[in-house]
């Protein structure tokens, strides 16, 4: 199965409550970060433990939600700013938990 992926992707650093809707996180990007949620951006967001991650991204004909679980690893998330971006290069790596 091939999905659409977004132009870019960017990882949001502080925890939050996965069990947000696409909605409720799309309040976050708009609200507190100030970015258009429909820009065909990435937005990782990863929750307290760092265990679960979400994507959220807007691919021209809807929204993208892809949940991420990891077993024995944990996200890794450094640097204070509100959102990083994570080089698509490394995309498979962070999802791996390395």
């Amino acid at each position: 199965m091939s999905l659409p992926s977004p132009d870019k992707l960017w990882v949001y650093h502080e925890a939050v409550d996965l069990r947000k809707s696409y909605l409720g996180l799309c309040k976050i990007l708009e609200q507190d970060l100030k970015r258009e949620a429909q820009s065909g951006e990435g937005f990782v967001f990863i929750n307290r433990n760092k265990r679960l991650a979400k994507v959220l991204w807007w691919d021209r004909t809807g929204w993208c939600l892809f949940l991420k679980k990891l077993s024995s690893s944990r996200f890794r998330v450094s640097g204070n700013q509100e959102v990083l971006s994570l080089e698509l290069s490394k995309v498979r790596f962070f999802f791996d938990g390395m």
